[in-house]
Protein backbone atom coordinates (compact mmCIF):
# COMPACT_ATOMS: atom_id res chain seq x y z
CA UNK A 1 0.00 0.00 0.00
CA UNK A 2 2.86 2.39 0.84
CA UNK A 3 4.50 1.69 -2.53
CA UNK A 4 1.23 2.37 -4.34
CA UNK A 5 0.77 5.72 -2.52
CA UNK A 6 4.37 6.65 -3.27
CA UNK A 7 3.93 5.88 -6.98
CA UNK A 8 0.66 7.82 -7.10
CA UNK A 9 2.32 10.78 -5.37
CA UNK A 10 5.21 10.82 -7.86
CA UNK A 11 2.78 10.50 -10.77
CA UNK A 12 0.75 13.40 -9.38
CA UNK A 13 3.85 15.57 -9.10
CA UNK A 14 4.82 14.78 -12.67
CA UNK A 15 1.37 15.84 -13.84
CA UNK A 16 1.63 19.02 -11.79
CA UNK A 17 4.92 20.02 -13.40
CA UNK A 18 3.93 19.22 -16.96
CA UNK A 19 3.62 22.10 -19.37
CA UNK A 20 0.26 23.45 -20.36
CA UNK A 21 -1.23 20.99 -22.92
CA UNK A 22 -2.19 23.92 -25.13
CA UNK A 23 1.47 25.00 -25.38
CA UNK A 24 2.45 21.46 -26.44
CA UNK A 25 0.02 21.75 -29.35
CA UNK A 26 1.69 24.97 -30.53
CA UNK A 27 5.14 23.42 -30.22
CA UNK A 28 4.00 20.52 -32.42
CA UNK A 29 2.39 22.97 -34.83
CA UNK A 30 5.69 24.85 -35.17
CA UNK A 31 7.62 21.60 -35.68
CA UNK A 32 5.22 20.61 -38.47
CA UNK A 33 5.39 24.11 -39.97
CA UNK A 34 9.21 24.10 -40.25
CA UNK A 35 9.51 20.38 -41.02
CA UNK A 36 10.21 20.90 -44.73
CA UNK A 37 12.92 23.53 -44.13
CA UNK A 38 15.99 22.82 -46.21
CA UNK A 39 18.36 24.60 -43.83
CA UNK A 40 18.37 25.01 -40.04
CA UNK A 41 20.81 27.47 -38.54
CA UNK A 42 21.70 27.97 -34.89
CA UNK A 43 23.34 30.84 -33.05
CA UNK A 44 25.39 28.28 -31.08
CA UNK A 45 24.49 29.78 -27.71
CA UNK A 46 24.06 26.99 -25.16
CA UNK A 47 22.16 29.08 -22.60
CA UNK A 48 19.95 30.99 -25.04
CA UNK A 49 19.75 28.93 -28.24
CA UNK A 50 18.08 30.41 -31.29
CA UNK A 51 17.23 28.63 -34.52
CA UNK A 52 16.42 29.94 -37.97
CA UNK A 53 14.54 27.67 -40.36
CA UNK A 54 14.93 28.46 -44.05
CA UNK A 55 13.22 27.16 -47.15
CA UNK A 56 14.76 28.08 -50.54
CA UNK A 57 16.86 30.76 -48.81
CA UNK A 58 13.81 32.43 -47.25
CA UNK A 59 13.08 32.65 -43.57
CA UNK A 60 10.32 30.22 -42.64
CA UNK A 61 10.56 30.19 -38.85
CA UNK A 62 12.56 31.57 -35.93
CA UNK A 63 12.76 30.07 -32.47
CA UNK A 64 14.32 31.73 -29.42
CA UNK A 65 14.80 29.82 -26.16
CA UNK A 66 15.68 31.58 -22.94
CA UNK A 67 16.19 29.86 -19.64
CA UNK A 68 16.19 32.45 -16.87
CA UNK A 69 16.94 31.27 -13.38
CA UNK A 70 13.26 30.81 -12.54
CA UNK A 71 11.86 29.19 -15.65
CA UNK A 72 11.66 29.13 -19.43
CA UNK A 73 10.69 31.56 -22.15
CA UNK A 74 10.28 30.44 -25.78
CA UNK A 75 9.30 32.54 -28.79
CA UNK A 76 8.40 31.03 -32.13
CA UNK A 77 7.83 33.11 -35.25
CA UNK A 78 5.92 31.72 -38.23
CA UNK A 79 6.66 33.45 -41.55
CA UNK A 80 4.73 33.53 -44.81
CA UNK A 81 6.36 32.74 -48.16
CA UNK A 82 7.15 36.44 -48.61
CA UNK A 83 8.80 36.55 -45.15
CA UNK A 84 6.05 38.43 -43.36
CA UNK A 85 5.20 37.39 -39.81
CA UNK A 86 2.03 35.26 -39.81
CA UNK A 87 1.99 34.28 -36.17
CA UNK A 88 4.08 34.57 -33.01
CA UNK A 89 3.75 32.09 -30.16
CA UNK A 90 5.31 33.01 -26.82
CA UNK A 91 5.46 30.53 -23.96
CA UNK A 92 6.44 31.70 -20.49
CA UNK A 93 6.75 29.23 -17.66
CA UNK A 94 8.13 30.43 -14.31
CA UNK A 95 8.15 27.54 -11.87
CA UNK A 96 10.58 28.69 -9.17
CA UNK A 97 9.03 30.83 -6.43
CA UNK A 98 12.38 32.41 -5.51
CA UNK A 99 11.76 35.00 -8.25
CA UNK A 100 8.18 35.78 -7.27
CA UNK A 101 4.89 34.14 -8.10
CA UNK A 102 4.99 31.06 -10.32
CA UNK A 103 2.94 31.13 -13.52
CA UNK A 104 2.68 29.81 -17.03
CA UNK A 105 1.37 31.79 -19.96
CA UNK A 106 0.94 31.29 -23.66
CA UNK A 107 0.52 34.25 -26.02
CA UNK A 108 -0.56 33.74 -29.63
CA UNK A 109 -0.14 36.90 -31.67
CA UNK A 110 -1.63 37.31 -35.14
CA UNK A 111 -0.05 40.49 -36.59
CA UNK A 112 -2.18 40.54 -39.74
CA UNK A 113 -5.38 40.37 -37.70
CA UNK A 114 -4.06 42.63 -34.92
CA UNK A 115 -5.19 39.99 -32.44
CA UNK A 116 -3.53 38.47 -29.35
CA UNK A 117 -4.88 35.45 -27.51
CA UNK A 118 -3.64 34.60 -24.01
CA UNK A 119 -3.79 31.43 -21.98
CA UNK A 120 -2.58 32.11 -18.43
CA UNK A 121 -2.19 29.63 -15.59
CA UNK A 122 -4.17 26.97 -17.49
CA UNK A 123 -7.21 29.22 -17.95
CA UNK A 124 -9.41 29.45 -21.01
CA UNK A 125 -8.27 31.63 -23.88
CA UNK A 126 -8.78 35.35 -23.56
CA UNK A 127 -8.29 37.93 -26.30
CA UNK A 128 -6.39 41.03 -25.20
CA UNK A 129 -5.48 44.41 -26.62
CA UNK A 130 -2.37 46.42 -25.88
CA UNK A 131 1.30 46.78 -26.71
CA UNK A 132 2.10 43.05 -26.87
CA UNK A 133 2.05 43.07 -30.67
CA UNK A 134 4.20 46.17 -30.98
CA UNK A 135 6.80 44.80 -28.57
CA UNK A 136 7.12 41.52 -30.47
CA UNK A 137 7.63 42.84 -33.98
CA UNK A 138 11.11 42.13 -35.23
CA UNK A 139 13.29 43.49 -37.98
CA UNK A 140 13.51 40.58 -40.43
CA UNK A 141 16.36 42.21 -42.41
CA UNK A 142 18.42 42.45 -39.21
CA UNK A 143 17.90 38.76 -38.48
CA UNK A 144 18.69 37.75 -42.06
CA UNK A 145 22.07 39.48 -41.66
CA UNK A 146 22.63 37.92 -38.23
CA UNK A 147 21.82 34.36 -39.24
CA UNK A 148 24.45 34.47 -41.98
CA UNK A 149 26.96 34.07 -39.14
CA UNK A 150 25.03 31.20 -37.56
CA UNK A 151 26.07 27.61 -38.16
CA UNK A 152 24.11 24.68 -39.56
CA UNK A 153 22.39 22.74 -36.82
Amino acid sequence: MVKKNCVLSIFGLLLLFQCNPVSKNYKKEFEKFVFDSDQVLSNGDILHPAYAYLKDGKLKGLEFNNHPECGENTKRYFFSENEKIKKIVIEKNYYNESCGKTFDSLFIIYPVLGKTIVYADNTNAKEIEGNVLREEKINIDRYMKMIKNWKNK
